[in-house]
């Protein structure tokens, strides 16, 4: 069964929430369901986070290359062009979770003061996890 992420002209993502009235979205993931093991360039303005459960793989974001294995994960910010691949066709096991940043928003203030701060930051595309040496 392949996956298809439905994109719009602009190449943002149209994201199928778990629940419309609350925006988030997670699912486990196999690289190999997407064609090519790749899943197309695309952004949104919600936050990604992916963490691999098993096996690699690339994630581009805004054309920088960040290689992901077992145990490690990204976060890729608002508005980020980003997609992950293996151009190998080598196996990944991920979880995926979008979700829309006013979630992480409890008042108008913390909104403020923290959240937009990071979502509006053009220089922190993505921030990388990985395991310690």
């Amino acid at each position: 069964m392949s996956v298809l992420i439905e994109l719009k002209d602009d190449r943002s993502e149209k994201v199928q929430y778990d629940n419309i009235s609350y925006p988030i979205y997670i699912r486990r993931g196999i690289l190999s369901r997407y064609p090519d093991y790749a899943a197309p360039s695309h952004w949104h303005d919600d936050i990604e986070l992916i963490a691999v459960l098993d096996g690699q793989m690339d994630y581009n974001v805004n054309g920088e290359i960040i290689a992901l294995h077992k145990g490690e994960g990204i976060f890729v910010n608002s508005r980020q062009m980003h997609f992950g691949f293996s151009d190998s066709k080598t196996e990944c096991f991920f979880i995926c979770i979008l979700l829309d940043p006013a979630i992480l928003c409890p008042t108008f203030g913390y909104e403020q003061d923290f959240i937009l701060p990071v979502v509006r930051n053009h220089n922190a595309p993505h921030i990388s996890f990985r395991k310690k040496p």
